[in-house]
């Protein structure tokens, strides 16, 4: 096994994928730790820090395994953060939390659905098209029938 110069080294620390799973790493950890100060119950009695607890250690070592794979890769320089993207994924999300109110949950999902496949548009019309029934569907039925969220499926037009 040969020595490795610093740089390198350095070189292989700035990969995405070893920052990613690192961070992944640092939050499951301390979600874990706030969950192990709770009581745990079992599995079929469940307390307020059974799942935080286990969703933290899968995370955790989800984030370790990351983090391997980053160390294990070719030396890829962290790139540059795209503010685009970011900055019309934050938009997509507070125009469907100013929508929802208004609009109700189905078109408040159309439209989040729809700006956030467009921000990166490789496709047909009725791939997106097609995507946004699809994933306002699962919405509805997880959110509204599901979990009984009361919330407007369609906009109130009488008030």
């Amino acid at each position: 096994m040969s020595f490795r110069s610093l740089p390198a080294v350095l070189a292989q620390l700035r990969q995405k994928d070893f920052l990613a799973g690192l961070l992944f790493l640092v939050i499951g950890a301390v979600i874990a730790l706030e969950g192990a100060g709770l009581a745990q119950g079992s599995a079929s009695r469940m307390g307020p820090g059974y799942l935080p607890l286990r969703l933290g250690v899968m995370l955790a070592s989800l984030g370790f395994v990351i983090a391997l794979q980053g160390l294990r890769g070719a030396a890829d320089p962290l790139q540059r953060l795209a503010p685009a993207p970011l900055l019309a994924a934050t938009l997509a999300l507070v125009g469907f939390g100013l929508a929802i109110e208004y609009a109700g949950l189905i078109v408040a999902t159309a439209l989040l659905v729809a700006a956030a496949r467009l921000i990166n548009w490789r496709g047909r019309v009725f791939e997106l098209v097609l995507l946004v029934l699809v994933l306002a569907a699962i919405v509805v039925a997880v959110f509204r029938y599901g979990l009984g969220v009361p919330v407007e499926l369609w906009p109130s037009l009488g008030d």
